[in-house]
């Protein structure tokens, strides 16, 4: 049995002790590099596959010692056929086919062939040991992996491994962390490439990665996580089986940034930005989701109304947060906002279950909790795309003809989808506008989204409510 009192695990044999792992200390990440390769190296088989020229790795010094447990064996005997005659003795073979049986059984049958050919004189001694040496070389447990071999199974890249550990050791590196920990969705396909690489032989090493994520439990969730906000999951678990109280404020966000509410830079940043004059409400966002609300920018910009520049000031929140940006295309933001998809299929079938649960016909499916929820969904895009026209005719408005075609016939609403405004040259983006359309909701759908949530925007909302 090996203990290393510096590592965390135990072995007998290279097998964890019963599936488990003893954590001895924290484990760090150039520990769990270090267990990797002591790991695969048990693979060679596998390893020679993907790395031919791992065999050239298996040096004279380990053939002798495999085979006469001396360093200079091999060495000697390369140096006396050169010299003359000389004839490897019978013992000393017939000890080498022992030890390769005990050691590799019938798949190292090549070698013991290349031992037979020897004896007969069909091949020469240089050749014989040339030829065997590399066909242990295949076999060998005692090549040990490099992290160039390591990196390139991990991350397909040869320095991954080296330039994480030199972020770890050079202050002067000017990423340079002592304390470095890998994020939790690279472990997830650190697992896939091993499974990938052993199949079921991998389950060590996935252990290994448990054991590092128990001895680490602040890992990122993802790599260059930044922690700009506190609740980067807020609108996780908005399923209708798992719906609460709480769940209702959510819809109206999630409402208010499929009006207003936008990705950069490929999805790595969220951002909202209102007139200056709902500074309020960005604070009641940013306090939601936990934005600090002395990271709220202030600005001003120009924007084209009616064919004018005019200028006013904005609030903003902007923000990177994986978790949140995949939550909010796992409900079809990306697609909404290139005008490939209409109405969430979250909200449809929010409203199928409200509506499916009322006891009797004259019930109203708003006093559903599945309701509420699709309403408030409803109402934040209205505080975000809509407006009371002309003080009494509530109105949504985007150039996503589907979407506002399915809130028509999802909601239930008798009014049909207008143009509001065709296309037209903007000057300053040299680009054509698209048609934008408008959907008057109607009065009684108007109250139900008023009474699902009172945290709506106050100045589009009528008095009394």
């Amino acid at each position: 049995m090996l203990i290393n009192k510096k590592k965390r695990v135990i072995f007998i044999k290279n097998t964890l002790i019963d599936g488990k792992i003893d954590i001895i200390s924290p484990s760090t990440t150039r520990e769990l590099f270090k267990d990797f390769c002591r790991e695969l190296q048990n693979y060679p088989l596998t390893l020679n596959e993907v790395f031919p020229y791992r065999v050239k790795r298996y040096y004279d010094t380990i053939f002798s010692m495999f085979w006469k447990n001396s360093k200079n064996y091999v060495k000697n005997v390369r140096a006396k056929i050169k010299k003359g005659q000389y004839q490897i003795p019978e013992e000393d073979l017939l000890e080498l086919e022992q030890k390769i049986k005990e050691s590799y059984g019938l798949s190292a049958s090549k070698s013991i062939e290349l031992i037979d050919l020897y004896k007969k004189r069909i091949i020469n001694g240089l050749d014989f040991l040339k030829s065997v040496k590399k066909d242990l070389g295949k076999r060998s447990k005692q090549i040990p992996v490099t992290n160039q071999e390591l990196s390139i199974i991990l991350a397909g890249t040869p320095d991954y491994v080296r330039k994480i550990l030199k972020r770890m050791r050079l202050k002067t590196d000017p990423d340079y962390n002592p304390y470095y920990k890998i994020a939790r969705s690279t472990l997830e396909r650190f697992e896939d490439q091993f499974d990938d690489l052993l199949g079921p032989q991998a389950r060590n090493l996935k252990i290994m990665i448990k054991c590092y994520i128990q001895a680490n439990p602040d890992l990122k969730e993802y790599p260059n996580q930044q922690y700009t906000i506190t609740n980067p999951y807020f609108f996780d678990n908005l399923e209708t089986d798992l719906l609460t109280a709480s769940s209702i404020p959510k819809f109206y966000w999630l409402g208010f940034l499929w009006a207003d509410g936008r990705f950069e830079n490929e999805s790595k940043k969220i951002i909202l930005k209102l007139k200056e004059g709902d500074y309020n409400h960005i604070e009641m966002f940013s306090d939601d989701i936990g934005f600090p609300r002395d990271r709220i920018k202030r600005g001003i910009e120009e924007k084209e109304v009616n064919g004018e520049f005019i200028h006013y000031g904005y609030a903003q929140v902007k923000f990177g947060c994986k978790p949140m940006a995949e939550d909010l295309n796992k409900y079809g933001f990306t697609e909404f906002k290139n005008g490939k998809t209409g109405l969430p299929q979250i909200i449809k079938d929010l409203i199928f279950k409200a509506k499916r649960s009322t006891l009797k016909p004259s019930q109203n499916y708003s006093y559903k909790l599945e309701g509420k929820c699709a309403l408030s969904f409803l109402l934040g895009f209205y505080d975000g795309d809509g407006n009371l026209r002309y003080g009494k005719y509530p109105s949504l408005y985007n150039s996503n003809r589907t979407f506002l075609d399915e809130i028509k016939t999802v909601y239930g609403i008798k009014n049909r989808v207008c143009v509001h405004s065709s296309p037209r040259f903007n000057e300053k983006t040299k680009s054509y506008t698209l048609t934008n359309y408008s959907l008057n909701i109607g009065i009684s759908i108007f109250r139900l989204m008023l009474n699902s949530f009172k945290g709506s925007m106050k100045r589009k909302r009528p008095i009394g409510y």
